[in-house]
């Protein structure tokens, strides 16, 4: 019972209309103890009676009119910020000069007004600030204990911008996080939001950072942020082993989640542009109910396109790879997550003709992908032969069983390393280029009998992908 109250605590707001009565209260409270103070200084009781009733009137209904007029009560208590006071120093003074100026209209009593107006107004603000105060103690007292329960991760803000600033103050009040401290490039040993910004310019400084403060992570406000210290602060953390985390877009967040639940930083997230965004509907309809032919299956830009075809609505996928071990490992993965998906596995090589025409023979492939391939350089330009009889011999077996079989479309994947080829890789996926360009203009032309479209495209360095640029 005490878990779900607190529980409710932390995720609901005050009453707008509670808040405005306290306040409305405690600032006649406020007048009401000025009162009793001056008379038991003037040891008299002039200032009581009607004198009383008129003050306490006066201060009542100012104190509606500044409340109302400056929106403190709209003011959420446990954000609040050194801004927000100007607020409640409004309200107050409102009441005091309307005190002052009118007092001596409804009372010849005067003498020690301006006093009394003072220390109303001096009163009235420490009690709406101090209370204020008191509830975001107790309120921080109770997130504390629960932090203690749930095992928070300590997380360090990359930067003192008003961006990291604004992610402090959005999770300083999380039962999941707590900020221990910035992180920055220029300064060090001053503090922020009353934490301390700490000095880092190398692998070392925050190696020995996190032997006197430990922490679990460091977050960083902004993509921007992220990209600047790819090859800096991201570098540091991975061989630290400290994870790296962000704060979302908007667009990323999904209903119900919190815009400031922080995530990993992802290789998206360094690529320096929008991601680009496709009609998937339109490509969904060209794939339904087809049979698709994806060879180098089991390889990163082959199994992630079995991933995306898996979501199209396809007849059955066909998988043609000769690596064993990877392609159990995407079999596993699209049963668990693809259970209705009729998919057909088969180890075969490229270079097998015999192989390839069972493939097609069997399954009669609509669409064929053709992503097998070598595609290291380094090891290709000491293994050319190999880079030879895979990526030209290969394609080409492919590609004319695409048209023996009548394969309405077959999609290439190339490289931009065979742009002017300046290395055997490249060299060999150019070469494989014009020969499926060929055929293509040949169907065109009538001088050879088939219906095969062939397209070709070029990827450059893919992220995410086995041995790409940004792991390495």
């Amino acid at each position: 019972m005490l878990d779900k109250r607190i529980n409710q605590l932390k995720s609901r707001y005050l009453n707008r209309k509670l808040v405005f009565v306290a306040d409305f209260l405690l600032s006649i409270a406020s007048s009401a103890l000025v009162l009793l103070v001056v008379n038991l200084l003037a040891k008299s009781q002039i200032y009581a009676g009607y004198f009383f009733i008129k003050y306490l009137a006066i201060a009542a209904l100012f104190s509606i009119v500044g409340i109302y007029i400056t929106g403190s009560y709209r003011i959420i208590i446990r954000h609040l910020g050194a801004r927000d006071l100007v607020v409640f120093g409004m309200v107050a003074i409102l009441k005091a000069l309307a005190l002052l100026f009118l007092m001596p209209l409804f009372s010849s009593t005067t003498r020690y007004v301006p006093y009394m107006v003072i220390l109303d107004f001096l009163l009235t603000f420490f009690i709406l600030v101090a209370v204020r105060l008191f509830l975001i103690i107790v309120y921080d007292s109770i997130l504390k204990s629960e932090q203690k329960k749930n095992q928070i991760k300590k997380m360090f803000i990359f930067g003192i911008s008003e961006k990291s600033v604004a992610a402090y103050i959005r999770l300083r009040n999380s039962t999941n996080f707590k900020i221990i401290g910035f992180l920055s490039r220029e300064i060090n040993g001053i503090r922020l939001e009353l934490l301390p910004v700490y000095h880092i310019s190398s692998e070392d400084e925050l190696i020995k950072l996190l032997r006197k403060v430990p922490a679990d992570a460091v977050l960083f406000a902004t993509e921007k942020d992220a990209r600047d210290e790819e090859n800096g602060l991201l570098k540091f953390c991975a061989s630290a082993g400290v994870k790296t985390l962000i704060i979302p877009t908007v667009d990323e967040v999904k209903e119900g989640q919190s815009l400031f639940s922080p995530r990993e930083i992802k290789v998206e997230d360094l690529l320096g542009r929008e991601e680009i965004k496709i009609n998937m509907d339109a490509i969904k309809a060209n794939f339904a109910g087809k049979t698709v032919m994806v060879t180098g299956a089991a390889g990163s830009i082959g199994s992630e396109l079995v991933r995306q075809l898996a979501t199209f609505g396809v007849e059955k996928l066909v998988l043609y790879d000769n690596a064993e071990t990877p392609m159990h490992n995407l079999r596993l993965e699209l049963e668990g997550k693809f259970p209705d998906l009729k998919f057909v596995p088969i180890i075969g090589d490229v270079r097998q003709e015999r192989r390839l025409d069972f493939a097609f023979r069997t399954y009669r492939p609509n669409v064929v992908f053709h992503a097998a391939a070598y595609k290291h350089v380094p090891l290709m330009e000491e293994n050319p032969c190999e880079a030879v009889l895979v990526n030209v011999v290969g394609s080409r077996q492919v590609a004319d069983k695409c048209i023996q079989y009548d394969v309405e479309k077959m999609v290439m994947i190339s490289t931009d390393k065979a742009v002017n080829p300046t290395n055997i890789m490249g060299c060999t996926k150019r070469l494989a280029e014009i020969y499926v360009q060929s055929l293509g203009l040949a169907i065109e032309n009538g001088t050879k009998v088939g219906k095969t479209v062939f397209v070709t495209t070029r990827f450059g360095n893919v992220l995410g992908s086995n041995g790409s640029v940004i792991p390495l």
